[in-house]
């Protein structure tokens, strides 16, 4: 017959070995360090949409404060701000920079971080904000603009070992737009216009006329719109019998040109 007190002693051997496991599993796991990222990480798409880089800035620190507003136009619209694939912001976007949303957060990288700009809806055929950007003493101002099949981006680079954004890679550029429109029926169907500057080629159509006293404003819808780097683009347009061009536009900062084809 088995000794009850060698039962006792075995019992108190297996507690002291089970707890001793217990207690190696429960410790907390070590932290990591800071994530690295050393290539842009900004997607081609999201939510749907195409991404268009704009450019890549470079920071010295990981907090960042992001203000958020709409001087383009009076009519509202919703957008999102995305900050490396987080929502940071989603609703109504106000019309001034004393109103701007205000994002106060951290940049999950050392190295490439990106921003985004996702409009919910589109008060013309287009929706374009303004973003300012403060991290320690860097700051930054630049447009975004997002439409139904297209949205913008930037990389932003905090600093980190050899990390850096690139050459000729600065959001450090001005906008300008453009319209053409009709103000009377050419009677040839839908109007096709082609623009080529900076070694790129944009194209979009006239599908209305405006009757007196309407006129067309950048954005307009039925319009042939264009958001552009600052300088001189060739433009030129036809329908089934007609034809304009080519002709030099020049698409100056902050400044909406009209073209009336005639």
């Amino acid at each position: 017959m088995t000794n009850p007190k060698s039962w006792v002693g075995i019992l108190s051997i297996s507690i002291i070995i089970f707890s001793s496991c217990s207690s190696e599993e429960d410790q907390p796991t070590p932290p990591s360090g800071p994530k690295i990222q050393r290539t842009s990480n900004l997607p081609s798409q999201y939510a749907g949409k195409s991404i268009n880089k704009i450019g890549c800035e470079q920071v010295e620190q990981k907090s960042y404060e992001i203000k958020v507003w709409n001087p383009y136009t009076s009519q509202k619209f919703n957008g999102d701000v995305i900050v490396n694939g987080y929502s940071k912001f989603n609703g109504e976007i106000p019309q001034s920079r004393d109103k701007a949303i205000v994002i106060i957060d951290s940049f999950d990288n050392l190295g490439f971080n990106y921003l985004l700009f996702i409009a919910d809806s589109f008060p013309q055929s287009y929706a374009r904000v303004k973003m300012e950007l403060l991290s320690g003493s860097n700051s930054f101002q630049f447009p975004m603009l997002s439409d139904i099949d297209n949205s913008e981006g930037a990389n932003i680079v905090v600093k980190h070992e050899s990390i850096q954004c690139g050459a000729n890679s600065s959001m450090d550029t001005t906008f300008g737009e453009v319209v053409f429109w009709l103000a009377e029926d050419q009677n040839c169907g839908n109007i096709y216009v082609e623009l080529v500057g900076n070694n790129k080629r944009y194209a979009g159509f006239i599908t209305r006329y405006f009757q007196f006293p309407d006129i067309a404003v950048c954005g307009s819808r039925g319009c042939a719109n264009f958001v552009l780097n600052v300088g001189n683009y060739e433009y030129s347009a036809f329908c089934d019998d007609k034809n304009w061009g080519p002709v030099t536009v020049t698409v100056s900062e902050d400044f909406c040109r009209r073209v009336n084809l005639k």
